[in-house]
């Protein structure tokens, strides 16, 4: 936390008093992003917390919001959010969980924020998803 702390505060001197001259190239922000999604696609399914992320890439969570935010057009929220969803959406696919389980596993606090989340992404509540999925299963089968 300290490190992350010097970080940010350096940041913001360079930036106000040396803007340009001490800022990471263009090479050493796509290899920042790159590890924090690295890190991010091994850890989403548990807390995943901008801290935790700046922390193991050894830079300031602001520092990190941002420029994650300008290289990917996404926060590193979203991008979390977005492979939870995925994980949810092959783990419904495959049918063997409930969905509670499938909330629970990809890193959701509650069935309900689940819910709440799965159907903003997609347009279906998890419930709707797999029956969509089980109807078009179906119906391929039928013919």
């Amino acid at each position: 936390k300290v490190n992350s702390l010097l970080y940010d505060i350096l940041y913001r001197i360079q930036k106000r008093y040396a803007p340009g001259v001490l800022l990471p190239t263009k090479h050493e922000d796509n290899q920042t992003v790159l590890k924090a999604k690295e890190y991010m696609d091994e850890n989403f399914c548990g807390r995943c917390s901008l801290s935790e992320i700046a922390e193991h890439i050894h830079i300031s969570p602001n520092y990190l919001h941002t420029l994650f935010s300008e290289q990917t057009g996404i926060s590193p929220f979203t991008y979390v959010i977005e492979r939870r969803v995925e994980l949810a959406k092959r783990m419904i696919l495959a049918g063997n969980n409930t969905l509670l389980e499938i909330a629970l596993e990809t890193g959701f606090s509650s069935q309900s924020h689940f819910n709440k989340i799965f159907k903003k992404k997609t347009g279906y509540t998890p419930a709707e998803y797999r029956r969509k999925i089980t109807a078009e299963y179906d119906t391929h089968l039928e013919n």
